[in-house]
């Protein structure tokens, strides 16, 4: 599934900059953006595996 995602990982206490822009709180933050930079969907904290997916899925663009 994640290959159909383009991954970033950025440290937040380096780039407070964007941990402020998405209102990152704590960690780990996984957020999700369109192609335009719009936020689609977002995790915060652990979530298992199957959740996460759940969360994937939700955040990709409709079928056309």
């Amino acid at each position: 599934m994640s290959r159909r995602f383009v991954c970033i990982k950025v440290d937040a206490e380096q780039r407070t900059d964007l941990a402020r822009m998405y209102g990152v709180g704590g960690y780990p933050t996984v957020i999700f953006l369109d192609p335009t930079g719009l936020q689609t969907n977002r995790v915060n904290g652990y979530v298992p595996a199957q959740g996460f997916l759940e969360k994937m899925r939700k955040s990709l663009p409709p079928k056309k």
